[in-house]
């Protein structure tokens, strides 16, 4: 009978240390997972980030270049309205 509970309390034991095993390994895996969710946003942010530059920076070349067409129209405009 002795030897049965101790087979019992051995076995208890045993399960206890298994499932703090598991909770602890669901619990890194959560973390591990938080740290890649966090680090994508930071690169999802950046990519953003750099996107708008880039957007911005085609509508300033896009702005300088209509300036300039509309100068060299109002050039050849007035070049054109001189030989009249």
């Amino acid at each position: 009978m002795q030897e049965l509970q101790a087979s019992r309390t051995a076995l208890l034991e045993r399960v206890r240390t298994l499932e703090a095993q598991r909770i602890q390994a669901i619990t890194e895996n959560e973390s591990k997972l938080q740290q890649s969710i966090k680090r994508f946003e930071q690169e999802l942010e950046a990519a953003a980030a750099g996107h708008e530059d880039e957007l911005r920076e085609a509508q300033l070349r896009s702005e300088q270049a209509l300036k300039q067409l509309r100068e060299f129209y109002e050039r050849e405009k007035e070049k054109l309205e001189a030989r009249i």
